[in-house]
């Protein structure tokens, strides 16, 4: 089989797959709006931040955001400030061993990336070299990840809509208070950078010594 009938093939085993994560994607939504825009926010940013090679790659991806969606913002809770997290405990909506289990879990998934990939991309598919021309890549890659979070998702999606609302804990909104908002703002940026030129100045260290 040639390269053009195998890629339409997986097109068409694409198209049923994704009809049926439609489908459900359709029954999260429903007719909440905030949660549409989510939906396309969520697919944007990791289409951009993810080389995407393959219908079946691009359907797995958005099964996993429908996925995500589906349980709802419980199963998020790791986000929020540490009074949330001891309601939520508290309600029966999730149990310690269960959080600690999902807090481990998102910070792998958030952060072996800005570690490992970020970097790979830079240096294997970008061919940086020179510790400058990975320094100034990584940041521009870590700050747009660092600038989307912030406006769309913590400023937008949880500070003015309802879908990270848990019900129960209403009196501890905002759950995005202005000393968080200030550690995070530092922490794009000022720490993006910083780990920026920690990360390549190791890998420049390393180049030398092989």
């Amino acid at each position: 089989m040639n390269k053009t009938k195998q890629n339409n093939y997986i097109m068409m085993q694409s198209m049923v797959f994704i009809s049926v994560i439609l489908a459900g994607a359709m029954m999260v939504i429903g007719n909440n709006l905030a949660v549409a825009f989510g939906l396309v926010g969520a697919v944007s940013i990791i289409r951009f931040r993810t080389s995407v090679n393959s219908f079946i790659d691009m359907s797995f991806i958005f099964l996993a955001i429908v996925i995500g969606m589906a349980n709802g913002p419980v199963e998020m809770v790791v986000f929020y400030e540490d009074d949330v997290k001891k309601r939520v405990v508290e309600l029966g909506l999730i149990t310690e061993e269960k959080l600690k289990r999902n807090s481990a879990i998102i910070t792998a998934a958030l952060f072996l990336p800005i570690i490992f990939i970020t970097p790979a991309m830079v240096y294997f598919l970008n061919g940086a070299r020179e510790f400058w021309d990975m320094f100034w890549q990584m940041t521009a890659i870590l700050m747009i990840m660092g600038l989307f979070d912030r406006f769309f998702i913590d400023w937008y999606w949880v500070g003015h809509t309802k879908a990270w609302l848990i019900p129960g804990t209403e009196d501890l909104m905002p759950y995005i208070p202005k000393k968080t908002v200030i550690h995070k703002w530092i922490g794009t940026v000022a720490g993006y950078p910083i780990m920026a030129a920690v990360i390549s100045g190791i890998i420049v260290a390393v180049q030398n010594i092989l």
